[in-house]
């Protein structure tokens, strides 16, 4: 039975053969098994591609060279005192990933890595004992904590973290991130930071949110009046030596004077090494809704006088502007009824803070300078409804001083 299937497997070997299909054929036939046309060019590896096609060839033969080693099996278990043994880095390797891991792209998201718990947290900061804390308020009561205070201060600098939003109340004006005009809250972002990470950094206290105020001076006008009254001395007709110095220094006096509102939180030097006092508010992981400030230095209290009017009664006014035909006692009657009656009964939970049952009388501006600021609204005009036009006239009229 063998020998029949083996002569017809050589017939079919002899019939697929090139040789006797060219016998079979007729003599006018083409050859078909061959493409027609150019045949197509093979791709020979120049430059860069040939360089690294050379350097990847010569590591996978030094890898065979030094042979495979055979996986273990799913059922065998390693020995609990074998040691991994890791290949050393060659030099062109190492070169590969130093220009790899030195883009800017990489950087940044290394730093990106590296700063994660400084983005998420504000680093604490090491206080000394001149540092002391003085309140504790909730946020949506800064405002007025401030506007109890017998002194002035200047937003200095403000920090925030990624892992919490501020939410700001009340129109922005020219002070968008002031504590003393506007009120806020604090929430953390979940989408960003778990529950995890916020229960350890509640049990840490680690601070998401800080502001730093200086003192503007007005606790010590009185005083350098005082000190300046007392050094002048008469000036002398006859002696006109002594004429021309007490006239210099007048002059001096003068230009001080012009100059005081540009220096004026400067000559609070009350705090260590005759600097300005200085504060700290923060707000931490484990109570959000709370503020605790810090004060670095004392300071008398300012004469009333020279205190100005409520910053947040100021952001007041100014949004009320926008108000059409809106009058100045429309304004002072709207802010004796939201802030002339009782403004806390009862102090709220985990503050340390007793507020009065009315209004800060030195914090409450004057008719007549809610008139000036509703004036000064109503002057302002529009050159033109387009801003581009408006640049041009504005351009025209003023053409000593605008280049375009």
């Amino acid at each position: 039975m063998r020998f029949p299937v083996i002569l017809s497997i050589l017939l079919l070997l002899y019939n697929s053969s090139p040789s006797s299909a060219g016998s079979s054929g007729k003599k006018g036939s083409k050859d078909t098994s061959r493409p027609r046309g150019r045949p197509c060019k093979e791709y020979k590896p120049s430059g860069r591609h040939a360089a690294s096609l050379k350097y990847c060839l010569q590591q996978a033969s030094d890898v065979s060279e030094q042979g495979v080693t055979e996986a273990p099996k799913i059922d065998q278990r390693p020995e609990k005192n074998e040691k991994i043994t890791v290949p050393s880095i060659t030099p062109a390797e190492s070169l590969a990933f130093q220009i790899a891991f030195n883009r800017p792209g990489v950087r940044r998201f290394k730093n990106s890595l590296a700063n994660l718990q400084d983005r998420l947290f504000i680093p604490p900061v090491c206080r000394s004992s001149e540092w002391v804390q003085i309140a504790s308020v909730l946020t949506i009561d800064i405002t007025s904590w401030f506007d109890m205070q017998m002194n002035d201060y200047n937003a200095y600098k403000h920090f925030y973290t990624s892992s919490t939003e501020v939410r700001w109340f009340g129109h922005p004006n020219d002070s968008p991130h002031d504590v003393q005009a506007r009120q806020f809250i604090v929430i953390w972002r979940e989408n960003l930071v778990s529950e995890t990470i916020r229960k350890a950094a509640a049990l840490e206290g680690q601070i998401v949110c800080r502001w730093e105020l200086v003192c503007r001076g007005a606790c010590s006008v009185n005083n350098r009046e005082e000190e300046d009254s007392s050094e002048d001395c008469p000036v002398d007709e006859k002696d006109e030596t002594t004429g021309t110095k007490n006239q210099d220094a007048l002059e001096e006096n003068e230009d001080h004077s012009q100059n005081e509102q540009l220096t004026r939180y400067q000559r609070c030097q009350h705090a260590p090494g005759n600097k300005p006092v200085r504060l700290i508010l923060e707000v931490s992981a484990d109570d959000l809704s709370v503020a605790h400030i810090w004060q670095w230095g004392t300071h008398p209290d300012a004469n009333p006088e020279n205190l100005e009017w409520s910053r947040h009664l100021r952001n007041e006014v100014m949004s009320a502007m926008h108000l059409q035909g809106a009058s100045a006692n429309d304004v002072m009657k709207q802010i004796v009824v939201q802030y002339c009656y009782p403004v806390h009964p009862t102090r709220p939970a985990h503050t340390t803070v007793d507020f009065p049952s009315e209004y800060a009388p030195w914090r409450l501006p004057r008719k007549s300078q809610i008139s000036n600021i509703l004036s000064g609204s109503r002057l302002r005009a529009r050159l033109h409804s387009d801003p581009f036009v408006a640049i041009g006239i504005l351009a025209e009229r003023n053409q000593d001083k605008i280049y375009l």
